[in-house]
């Protein structure tokens, strides 16, 4: 559907949900220990999945959690792009767990989604490969996606 690309911060980003890339042993680090403190019920459910073997290589998950906010709480993707903790990212698992993602999305109807670069940082992956497939997955989904930088 749509690609943007903006900078600031992906939590106060308007987008309906936040994808982050995570590994599938359920270990939060970098961004997804940001996520982790905002959204502490996103993240367990993602451990207890991940602790169990039902996270793999290339697959999403989708949680709704209440974190800080009021309301119905934010939906977090978690979209497996690494099997192990850190460089372990590769371009087949991003683009499968992103559009994993984004269907998960469509279904729950959700029309928007903000990422960070996923892979692009300490899953090792050249960022500007990882800004591609994130661009290419978008532009093949019916969600909105912002791809959102830091300043």
């Amino acid at each position: 559907m749509s690609f943007t690309k903006e900078t600031g911060d992906l939590f106060a980003h308007p987008a309906e949900a936040i994808a982050h890339g995570v590994n599938c042993f359920g270990v939060t680090g970098g961004l997804a220990s940001k996520v982790a403190d905002r959204y502490p019920d996103a993240i367990t459910q993602y451990r207890i999945l991940a602790n169990q073997g039902h996270i793999t290589p290339g697959s999403a998950m989708f949680t709704r959690n209440q974190g800080r906010e009021v309301g119905p709480g934010r939906a977090i993707i978690h979209c497996a792009s690494q099997e192990y903790p850190g460089a372990d990212a590769t371009e087949e698992w991003l683009r499968s767990s992103l559009t994993q993602g984004l269907d998960l999305a469509r279904k729950q109807e959700i029309t928007s989604v903000a990422v960070p670069l996923i892979g692009g940082g300490i899953g090792g992956l050249d960022p500007a490969v990882a800004e591609q497939i994130i661009r290419e997955v978008a532009e093949a989904s019916p969600v909105a996606v912002t791809l959102v930088t830091l300043d």
